[in-house]
């Protein structure tokens, strides 16, 4: 032990130099700081990518009825608005929304056919968020008959009171080309049919 009455610069650094090392310590060394080693709780925290399904997606989806729909509307700008998802959820990648062909974005889809669909599930009753999707695709406009009257629900009246022959109606097909979802701490890309994933 150096007296401290006897302390000079020298003696001082080697005084310092034994101060014992506290939990919070982290040892650096001199010439390599890429080399020190930091105590795990606090080092970077690996996000867990989880493997959800398209049977897992059309699960989650069928708690939403709304998403957004977002367009190219030419100039550099996005045009969004809600859609219903018809109840049509047992996805495989598609989802089809009905339409009047007189409306803006099938304007817009028809000068650009790439858009964006994003889902957001309401909170739990203990306020845990609601699961976030985000799917980008390819939109085509679909005018058979045949295909309105396979997606065509009951509830729809309500917008085409004359049910598959309300006239000038439409349907938007969105074919998916990727979709993430953020759950929670769990986030992530679906696998989709004929994709690498």
């Amino acid at each position: 032990m150096i007296p401290w009455g006897e302390i000079s610069a020298s003696n001082l650094f080697a005084f310092t130099m034994h101060i014992p090392e506290s939990p919070l310590h982290a040892e650096f060394p001199r010439n390599n700081l890429d080399a020190c080693t930091l105590p795990r709780s606090i080092q970077t925290r690996e996000i867990t990518m989880a493997s959800m399904t398209l049977e897992d997606l059309s699960s989650q989806l069928k708690k939403i009825d709304f998403c957004m729909l977002s367009t190219t509307a030419g100039s550099g700008r996005i045009s969004a608005r809600p859609m219903s998802n018809n109840g049509d959820v047992e996805y495989d990648g598609d989802s089809w929304f009905f339409s009047y062909e007189d409306s803006r974005k099938i304007t817009e889809i028809e000068g650009v056919d790439t858009v964006s669909l994003t889902f957001t599930a309401p909170p739990s009753l203990l306020g845990k968020p609601g699961i976030f999707i985000a799917v980008e695709g390819l939109a085509s406009l679909v005018r058979d008959k045949a295909a309105f009257e396979e997606h065509w629900v009951p509830d729809l009246k309500r917008w085409f009171p004359e049910g598959v022959d309300t006239p000038r109606i439409v349907l938007i097909k969105v074919s998916a080309s990727s979709i993430r979802y953020w759950d929670g701490e769990e986030n992530g890309a679906i696998a989709l049919p004929g994709s690498a994933n």
